[in-house]
C-alpha cells in the first residue's frame, strides 16, 4: 500500500507551526475546559492558565522538540479564514519500538463536534505515514464522550483502563488509553486510500 494523502492539509483544516505569540491568548480562553487545560498542565490539577502561563508552557515545549527528536506541536487551524481551533501534540514519540502518545484538542465544543473527526485523520496520517510509527495512543473516557466515540469510529480499540482516575463535573470517571495499530489503521481505511 503506498501512502499518497496530503500531510498537513485536509478539506477544512490546516497543520501549521505553533506560534506562541498569537495562539496563546486565544489557547488560554479554551482552558476553562479542563479536558483541554490537562493538555497544556501535563502533570498538574487543570484549571484556567493565563495567557502568560500558556505562552510560558508552550515555548518550553517548542524547545525541546528543537532540542530533542520525540515531540511535536501543530497549531490546528481552519483552512476557509485561518482561525486557531486548536493543537495536535506527539509528546511522547518512543522511536526504539515505533509508538507515541498523541492528543488532538480543540477548544470550542460546536468546532469539535464540526472537525474533530476530520483532525483526528490528520493527527494519525502524520503520525502513521509520516512518522511511520508501528502504534499511537491516546486517552479518552466517557467525560468526553464526542472524543470516544470519535476514536471508536477511526478503529482505536480500548488498551488501558484506569479506574476513577479522572474528576470532571463533581465526579471520578475511568481513564481508558486507546491504542491503534498502523496495520490496523491500514485495514480500517482501505476504502479512503487508494
Amino acid at each position: 500500500m503506498t501512502f499518497t494523502t496530503q500531510l498537513f492539509q485536509s478539506e477544512n483544516l490546516v497543520l501549521e507551526a505553533y506560534d506562541p505569540e498569537k495562539d496563546a491568548a486565544i489557547e488560554a480562553a479554551f482552558t476553562y475546559d479542563p479536558n483541554y487545560a490537562a493538555v497544556i498542565d501535563w502533570d498538574g490539577v487543570p484549571h484556567p492558565l493565563t495567557v502568560f502561563e500558556v505562552k510560558k508552557k508552550r515555548e518550553e515545549e517548542l524547545k525541546k522538540g528543537v532540542e530533542k527528536d520525540n515531540f511535536f506541536l501543530f497549531a490546528l487551524r481552519r483552512k476557509a479564514d485561518s482561525q486557531f481551533l486548536g493543537i495536535l501534540t506527539l509528546p511522547h514519540v518512543f522511536w526504539f519500538n515505533r509508538h507515541a502518545f498523541f492528543k488532538v484538542v480543540i477548544g470550542e465544543a460546536e468546532m469539535r463536534q464540526a472537525y474533530f473527526d476530520e483532525a483526528l485523520q490528520m493527527a494519525l496520517r502524520y503520525g502513521l505515514e509520516e512518522l511511520g510509527l508501528y502504534s499511537m495512543h491516546t486517552t479518552s473516557g466517557e467525560y468526553e464522550p464526542d472524543v470516544k466515540q470519535a476514536l471508536e469510529a477511526a478503529g482505536f480499540k480500548a488498551a488501558v483502563r484506569q479506574r476513577e482516575n479522572v474528576y470532571r463535573s463533581e465526579k471520578l470517571w475511568d481513564r481508558i488509553f486507546m491504542e491503534i495499530l498502523q496495520d490496523e489503521w491500514k485495514i480500517h481505511n482501505a476504502g479512503v486510500q487508494s
